[in-house]
């Protein structure tokens, strides 16, 4: 600010003035601003977690997590590329589950050993940060100098972890790049907390579901699922007009040989039988065990004569099968088949049961040992 100087004989004598130093001013409104930036920063990344969240709460499986997760991981890391590594079910190998990012340039292995990752072996955060590699993972190939490795540990049971490399880090010095690591460590870190709840979750569910649609024994479904889906498929198969198979199968003289061999021999022959089958048919197809030595194949979208074929084949493989109990080997097994075949037609599902049976007991007061296909049609031309 200045004045205007008149002296005493009112002529201009010349000016007063003052300033003021705001380097310090202007110091704090930097900071100001750029904490303003960090805490917008802050909150649109905690939004975009909160969203993960929201539907990862609403998934019903962990294989409808991936797209999810790849999809807000790419906005929560939006120069980065990453992987979602998960544990397979015998824990004895970690496979990545979806990548984000620029995936064709990312460095890490698609399936990799525990012992391959220095966060899996230690159970908590791996940091490489521009170290020339004397630190990285076995799985992280050369060429990467900025990467982090999160486990994902839910209940004290490890998932995973999170893989995430640091595209943009390269492009940083000094205290912004250390901040640019802080910050996106911590957001890994919240980001891999919140999965680790949402998978531990997700994997009971799963647990539970199973356990209410299989065969404790074989694993195959059970006659609940079984109902289920027949209802399911007749409808189907009315609707796209195609046709649809039922076996029915049952082991030969099963309960002589639990007699004469045991019930843990009997049990091996049900578990052996079981992958037979699940070795025999379609992905498609719905195997389960009926109840007893009875099993049910449910068939969608097959024609009569590939459904017989099928059938034959498997009596003849189950025929000349041979099975050994604590290293001896067991009298050969046979099975008997009953065949019930529908086509562009709605009926009851106890009625295709029904006619699968008749056939079946037909095969067995033949003799055993062969297919029988039902004389009921339940076809509509």
């Amino acid at each position: 600010m200045s004045h205007t100087y008149i002296d005493g004989h009112g002529r201009f004598a010349g000016f007063v003035g003052s300033s003021t130093d705001i380097t310090e001013q202007k110091l704090s409104e930097d900071e100001l601003k750029k904490s303003h930036q960090e805490l917008t920063q802050y909150n649109y990344e905690m939004n975009l977690i909160n969203q993960l969240n929201s539907y990862l709460q609403v998934c019903r499986s962990v294989d409808e997590t991936y797209p999810i997760v790849s999809y807000y991981a790419e906005q929560i890391f939006p120069d980065c590329t990453g992987a979602l590594y998960l544990f397979n079910d015998k824990k004895t190998l970690v496979e990545s589950m979806t990548t984000w990012g620029i995936t064709e340039h990312i460095k890490s292995a698609p399936v990799i050993a525990p012992d391959d990752c220095w966060s899996l072996r230690q159970g908590k955060e791996h940091t490489t940060l521009d170290n020339d590699g004397r630190l990285r993972c076995k799985h992280v190939s050369e060429g990467v100098s900025n990467y982090i490795c999160e486990p994902i540990i839910a209940q004290g049971e490890m998932l995973g972890m999170l893989h995430i490399e640091f595209n943009g880090a390269k492009h940083k010095v000094g205290e912004e790049k250390t901040y640019y690591v802080e910050s996106r460590k911590r957001l890994v870190k919240i980001t891999a907390d919140n999965l680790a709840l949402s998978l531990v979750s997700l994997k009971l569910k799963e647990a539970l579901q199973s356990q209410s649609v299989r065969d404790p024994l074989t694993y195959l479904f059970n006659r609940r699922f079984m109902e289920e889906s027949l209802e399911r498929e007749i409808h189907r198969c009315a609707r796209a007009q195609h046709g649809l198979g039922l076996i029915l199968s049952d082991i030969d003289h099963f309960k002589q040989f639990n007699d004469d061999y045991g019930h843990d021999a009997g049990d091996l022959v049900l578990v052996e039988y079981a992958n037979i089958l699940k070795s025999h048919f379609r992905s498609s197809d719905v195997i389960c065990r009926y109840g007893g030595e009875e099993f049910i194949i449910i068939m969608p979208d097959i024609d009569k004569a590939d459904l017989i074929k099928r059938a034959e084949m498997l009596c003849q493989e189950v025929a000349a099968w041979e099975l050994l109990y604590q290293n001896k080997p067991l009298p050969s097994i046979t099975a008997s088949f009953g065949v019930a075949y529908l086509h562009n037609t709605l009926v009851e599902k106890s009625d295709i049961i029904k006619a699968a049976d008749v056939a079946l007991y037909e095969a067995k007061n033949n003799g055993r040992n062969q297919v029988v296909v039902s004389s009921t049609e339940f076809i509509d031309v």
